[in-house]
């Protein structure tokens, strides 16, 4: 298309995050005409893959932005951007000996890439089956999630303690939990009735309706504060373990446990290869371009006019053109509908929460993470999780920090190397940046092979970190608004700070589909039929 100026369409999307992309995945069959546009020069918005450079050009954008907040003097919590307080450091640069260190040193910028939001996705999660329906997944190359580990903070640390005793795998499955030898026969007993309950659980009853999951599972079923840590990180809450509820923590647990094994033993996640869901969100937008959308990097939309705006103005009154849009570059265009993200937010959109997150480039594959956990048939994970928390205490107040290690096999990084994501649930005004580097820190102790005698070794190394705050509001989970002033306009929320891929998104995504469907709406939402010289799954 030459120009866009006094262009007409059916739909215009800003923002390629993966609702927006899983949009344009949905209509892409619609023979409606679709503009997608993104004010950023790459895809996938706020779950972006960045390279070094990219990150470089990121964080000064995120600087760019918390100068216009401190400039306008907001207040906490007003006019916020859903990332914040980003730096880029080469933590032990200065410290390091090339001389005595042969550890791998930074890469050039493409041979990363890293995920701003690297969630995981459950094996039985909705998401994994519409990509499947729409026929987008056979160009997604998934890697397995296999390993959860617990490690003790310093402060829960027995002074007599070995290091590596400190970092113990979680039992992930009903047999790992039943077989584990350091459970005592009551405290099995209790699990079996446990796993029970959990398996038949279809939602909270009275019974438990606000009721702590600590107390819980410690009155009913007798288990030791280990067993509560073990299934608390099994659930990947980032709430600490004394305020989680067991209404939100059960269906996790049980999600987890019906999810092990249908990939291959002691699997129960995944993670899309080359960026996490950057790479669901560039798929998707590549079938919304072979379905007939138009694509523009570079430029988002600047105002957006209602059909009530127009009339005052002498502008179109056609109600498909109820929209008049101006884009960043000048352009002027109408669309009937118009679908975006939150991407500042403030004190009416509700509580605002913050994270701290930290993503480190590590100079050594932390193979100990990485090795096969069934038998020799059974696959090598790519990523494990890390649960560092305080496990002498179910009372503490203090969240865990989840660290989520890729391998090089998930194509974040060179072959020698891991990829670190780090998260914790912390404002930067109680030092979550602190607790998050004192979390990776421990880790890397706890993983240095040169502490063990008889091995001569380097000590992993954090060659490159990124850190940055993310925030969401506690509107984030309504559903996309059709706001009352701008009719025809809808709204996404902010994207969830949750660490596993929330399947209630993709019921938010259907609505929006529907809203700008109408009565087109037929056949189930993200199922397609194989598109003409596709090969038909079963003639394989």
């Amino acid at each position: 298309m030459e120009t866009l100026e006094d262009s007409y369409w059916d739909v215009v999307i800003e923002g390629t995050g993966l609702q927006q992309s899983l949009l344009a995945l949905a209509l892409s069959r619609s023979n409606k005409k679709v503009l997608h546009v993104d004010r950023n020069n790459y895809y996938g918005g706020s779950d972006a893959a960045l390279s070094l450079q990219d990150a470089e050009e990121w964080v000064t954008a995120v600087h760019r932005q918390d100068s216009l907040v401190a400039g306008e003097q907001r207040t906490p919590g007003q006019g916020n951007h859903i990332f914040g307080h980003a730096s880029i450091t080469r933590p032990q640069e200065a410290q390091h000996d090339s001389q005595t260190d042969s550890s791998p040193e930074l890469s050039f910028s493409r041979a990363y890439s890293l995920a701003l939001s690297p969630q995981l996705i459950s094996a039985n999660s909705r998401l994994i089956n519409s990509l499947v329906q729409s026929r987008v997944s056979e160009q997604i190359d998934f890697t397995a999630m296999g390993s959860w580990w617990l490690l003790s903070d310093e402060m829960s640390m027995n002074s007599n303690q070995d290091a590596l005793e400190a970092l113990t795998r979680v039992p992930s499955s009903r047999e790992d939990l039943l077989g584990d030898s350091g459970l005592d026969t009551r405290t099995k007993r209790g699990l079996i009735k446990f796993l029970r309950y959990v398996s038949e659980y279809v939602g909270p009853g009275d019974d438990i309706s606000g009721e702590d999951f600590s107390s819980f599972v410690s009155s009913r079923f007798n288990l030791s504060p280990y067993v509560q840590h073990s299934l608390h990180a099994m659930s990947m809450s980032c709430s600490p373990l004394s305020s989680t509820k067991a209404s939100a923590t059960l269906p996790r647990i049980r999600q987890h446990l019906q999810s092990m094994g249908l990939f291959g033993p002691n699997i129960a996640a995944l993670i899309p290869r080359y960026g996490g869901l950057a790479e669901i969100a560039q798929v998707s937008c590549r079938a919304g371009a072979v379905g007939g959308g138009v694509y523009m990097l570079g430029n988002g939309v600047k105002e957006v006019k209602s059909d009530a705006d127009l009339a005052v103005m002498g502008g179109y009154t056609d109600p498909k053109r109820a929209l008049r849009l101006e884009l960043d570059q000048g352009e002027h265009l109408s669309t009937q509908w118009f679908v975006r993200d939150t991407e500042v937010f403030g004190q009416q959109d509700g509580t605002i929460e913050e994270h701290c997150k930290s993503i480190d480039i590590i100079s050594s594959p932390l193979s100990k993470l990485f090795r096969r956990l069934d038998d020799e048939d059974s696959q090598i994970p790519t990523g494990a999780v890390i649960s560092v928390r305080d496990l002498s205490s179910t009372e503490s107040r203090i969240p865990p920090v989840y660290i989520i290690v890729h391998s090089s096999d998930t194509g974040d990084c060179p072959a020698g190397q891991c990829v670190l994501y780090s998260s914790v649930a912390l404002p930067v005004s109680q030092e979550g940046f602190e607790v998050v580097g004192r979390a990776i820190g421990r880790l890397l102790s706890t993983l240095d092979p040169s502490q063990t005698p008889g091995i001569e070794s380097n000590p992993p190394r954090r060659l490159w970190t990124l850190q940055y705050v993310q925030r969401t509001s506690s509107l984030s989970k309504s559903d996309p608004a059709e706001q009352q002033e701008q009719p025809r306009v809808i709204t996404f929320g902010q994207p969830s700070l949750d660490l596993v891929f929330d399947d209630t998104i993709l019921d938010k995504i259907e609505q929006a589909w529907r809203k700008v469907m109408g009565d087109e709406a037929a056949g189930e939402f993200l199922t397609f039929d194989a598109r003409g010289g596709e090969n038909v799954e079963e003639e394989h």
